[in-house]
């Protein structure tokens, strides 16, 4: 028996899904420069990214609201709010200005090529003075020295295998 498969687009069908090469839930600081960097993939995650592809941001919104929120690049390297091509990632970056962003939850909008579909990158803001997301190790132990530091006593916490392979760095 001969098995065949046809593939339809419908209207409103994308024709790319966006893989993103960062983790958006890492929030940075407010003010901070955040690149955002994708490629254009297909359904299958195969990397349809391509120089020759333009991919233009055109806002960014809050995600809880959908409020507008600033698009600002950091700099000149994306000119005209595009996208650059990065051969060695094999996909896009852009340096979204953090600057007079509020903490939370946002998505960079964006079209690419010829796809009338707006794309959306999520990302997060915290504030500027704030300490980054919990992650072992930047916890800070009583009296404000980070564990596993050589300054003042020791806790046995402190001297914990993973502490000591730090420590050695």
């Amino acid at each position: 028996m001969d098995i065949y498969a046809r593939t339809f687009s419908f209207p409103g069908d994308s024709g790319f899904q966006v893989c993103l090469l960062y983790d958006p839930l890492v929030a940075r600081k407010r003010g901070a420069a955040y690149p955002i960097k994708l490629q254009l993939c297909d359904s299958s995650g195969q990397n349809l990214s391509s120089p020759s592809i333009v991919v233009h941001a055109i806002s960014v919104t809050l995600a809880s609201t959908n409020a507008p929120g600033p698009l600002d690049d950091t700099g000149n390297a994306n000119a005209d709010f595009d996208f650059r091509y990065d051969a060695t990632l094999g996909g896009y970056i852009f340096n979204l200005s953090l600057r007079g962003f509020p903490t939370g939850t946002y998505d960079l909008n964006f079209t690419a090529g010829s796809d009338p579909a707006v794309h959306s990158a999520r990302f997060a803001v915290r504030p500027s003075g704030g300490s980054p997301s919990a992650r072992a190790g930047s916890r800070r132990a009583p009296g404000g020295s980070p564990r596993g530091s050589t300054a003042g006593p020791r806790s046995p916490a402190a001297t914990s295998p993973a502490s000591r392979r730090r420590a050695r760095r």
